[in-house]
């Protein structure tokens, strides 16, 4: 029996270590595949080397002494979308984008500048896209959700412009610190896009992620931000836009009871609303939607790559 315990210990000793090994060897070789290029002593790097559609990607500059006096303006350019990056040290900066789900499998370039006109210093990086494991949904709503009337036709049509000129302000405050927390601690329903067959007929790819939520759940802010729309829509019912800043907004759909007003300033954890299946749903849930620089991504990823 002794012998047998001591067999025990060591093989759990080893597989500790041997885990602790693994783990570390494959940070290393995800740390060294990061994308890096260097110019005049300007560093720019990416969070990861590859991404799926819809993903979300962490573009950081650190800036040498000499060009930081000169300018601190840096941009950055993805799939024809223009961004800015935000200062998170005396010379550092970071911007977050998001991979279109539309777009094909296969390599594309991110290009950054560093200070402005003539002058200022071009770089690029590659970035690797994989297409997601997209599965297809069949689900049941009311019909009028699936062949709206002429009358909701324009109303969408209002809805779209309003919703579409959002997205469009860039404000240049960083309302976010870290990683995003989930907005409803629960299980996922239906993963973002997703093909969504409405009463058999295919109306759109999910643009968001589902999470289990029975009407009346509370649902909280998962960071920091400004409260841009919150009133009823048409396909997505009582909804509430969040905008984080620097391009970043949050959509919380469905809601049977809106908890905040436009124009308010939330804090993490801060309640929007209660939980619903007002618009079109088929049952009780939050749809969470995620938008960076008008490019509907994941919104799981906030929770695991912003900072």
């Amino acid at each position: 029996m002794m012998g047998t315990g001591k067999c025990k210990r060591s093989s759990s000793r080893f597989l500790r270590v041997f885990g602790s090994l693994v783990f570390l060897i494959a940070t290393t070789i995800e740390a060294e595949a990061s994308p890096r290029v260097e110019q005049g002593g300007i560093v720019a790097t990416l969070s990861a080397s590859d991404a799926i559609n819809g993903g979300i990607i962490v573009a950081d500059v650190t800036l040498p002494e000499k060009v930081r006096n000169r300018t601190s303006s840096v941009t950055g350019q993805y799939e024809n979308e223009k961004f800015e990056f935000y200062a998170v040290g005396k010379r550092r900066f970071q911007a977050v984008f998001g991979v279109p789900f539309v777009h094909a499998a296969g390599s594309s370039s991110i290009v950054i500048h560093v200070g402005e006109g003539q002058k200022a210093i071009r770089l690029e990086l590659t970035l690797d896209v994989r297409e997601g494991d997209y599965i297809s949904e069949q689900l049941k709503t009311d019909p009028k959700f699936v062949n709206p009337k002429k009358k909701d036709l324009l109303r969408i049509q209002r809805e779209v412009k309003e919703i579409g000129k959002l997205y469009r302000v860039v404000t240049r405050k960083k309302h976010w610190k870290g990683l995003f927390k989930l907005p409803v601690e629960s299980a996922i329903t239906s993963r973002y896009g997703n093909k969504r067959i409405f009463n058999g007929a295919m109306q759109s790819y999910h643009q968001g992620l589902d999470l289990r939520a029975p009407t009346g759940t509370r649902i909280s802010a998962p960071a920091g931000g400004r409260v841009v729309l919150a009133k009823d829509l048409f396909f997505t019912g009582n909804t509430v836009i969040l905008d984080h800043g620097y391009g970043v907004f949050t959509v919380y759909a469905h809601l049977s009871k809106l908890g905040v007003k436009r124009g308010a300033q939330v804090k993490l954890g801060q309640r929007l609303g209660l939980s619903g299946m007002t618009g079109r749903a088929s049952g009780p849930h939050l749809h969470w939607g995620a938008i960076l620089h008008r490019t509907k991504v994941d919104p799981i990823f906030l929770t695991r790559v912003m900072k």
